[in-house]
């Protein structure tokens, strides 16, 4: 019962300090959709972005790796150990993809690998809008998801394919219906097409009306600038919260982002600086006749291969390309046990030959 009480703990703690990082990085907890990595067409891939205090000590950081087909396949969040003067992981994405359909599994970091916490299953239209997502939480008691989902989030668009609006909702069991409104966003834009403000609303139910919460404006100083305005609603007024400015290099990334506070010295808070490579995962190539059993891997599977493969060794690498543990490849078919290993997507690879899993 103490170790259970413990483990509890670390986990809490470790949720809880992400979510300080999480307000520090943004008051309003949300992403500034007026923001883009890349201006121009570029080759290489945003793989990092860390967040650190004014003076230079780290916060947190995220991990990008992507599929030999360019698209996301997980985001990695770790927090900075200040004491040993490391990275530990804290919580991550990942995420697979389907006709006009992607899903993303939310897990958080324990002491021995990662606890699923949410997934969502969004949907696209043809041209790739998102037309809404449902996430369901992970229920312990049955150990698998719970069988309905507990919120859904809708997007409406204008006649130039442009969002005008975020609803977040949540399922109302009496009527079987999604009719319970949390919240939403409202997007608006300028003459030429620009956002230039984010709304963020919630449903008051005594008043059967939309309550101000906080926004964003935006601005563009030049082609390398852009800043993000922060502000909460208070007592019948829009109080000044900070702003964020994000800057481009001459190739149009953007490199880092400055976060400042309220105060009236316009001091640096912190600040992000973001990385790119050519590849941020290593291009799979699979093979037909290696097979692993089951995938998803929960503690160990069963490897299959050709008999010219008998005697090899056979690598196990994350979805950054790192080392991860070797396996003597001793029979055609062969358990492999991965207990102690964090869980994602994984390549094994026996000389050119390669096969892709998922340890859960």
């Amino acid at each position: 019962m103490n170790i259970r009480i413990s483990l509890l703990s670390v986990v809490v703690l470790a949720m809880s300090v992400y979510a300080s990082a999480q307000t520090a990085r943004n008051p309003l907890n949300h992403e500034p959709s007026r923001i883009t990595l890349q201006k121009g067409a570029s080759s290489l891939k945003f793989s990092e972005e860390t967040f650190y205090h004014a003076d230079g000590t780290c916060i947190d950081k995220r991990i990008f790796a992507y599929d030999e087909n360019g698209q996301k396949i997980s985001i990695t969040n770790q927090l900075w150990n200040k004491n040993d003067a490391s990275w530990q992981n804290s919580s991550k994405n990942d995420f697979t993809y389907g006709e006009n359909r992607s899903t993303t599994i939310t897990s958080a970091a324990n002491l021995t690998g990662w606890q699923y916490t949410t997934k969502t299953e969004n949907v696209f239209d043809p041209e790739r809008k998102q037309i809404y997502s449902q996430t369901y939480n992970w229920n312990k008691n049955i150990d698998d998801w719970s069988l309905a989902p507990a919120l859904r989030s809708e997007w409406a668009y204008d006649n130039n394919g442009r969002t005008t609006e975020y609803l977040k909702k949540r399922y109302d069991e009496k009527t079987g219906e999604w009719s319970i409104i949390d919240a939403h966003i409202l997007y608006s834009y300028d003459d030429k097409g620009a956002l230039v403000e984010e709304l963020y609303q919630s449903w008051d139910a005594d008043s059967n009306s939309w309550q101000n919460g906080g926004k964003y404006t935006y601005s563009n100083n030049s082609e390398k600038q852009q800043i993000a305005m922060s502000y909460f609603y208070v007592s019948g007024r829009w109080i000044f919260d900070g702003k964020i400015i994000y800057l481009y290099d001459m190739d149009g990334k953007l490199y880092r982002s400055d976060n400042y506070g309220n105060d009236a010295d316009n001091t640096l808070k912190a600040y992000s600086l973001y990385s790119y490579s050519e590849k941020s995962c290593p291009v799979i190539t699979e093979t037909a006749d290696i097979n692993i059993y089951p995938n998803p891997v929960i503690s160990s599977f069963e490897l299959s291969v050709p008999a010219e493969l008998v005697g090899k060794k056979a690598g196990i690498f994350d979805a950054y390309g790192k080392f991860v543990k070797s396996v003597v490849v001793n029979n055609e078919k062969v358990q492999v046990n991965v207990n102690g290993i964090y869980g994602g997507v994984y390549v094994l690879q026996i000389g050119d030959k390669t096969k892709k899993f998922v340890i859960k």
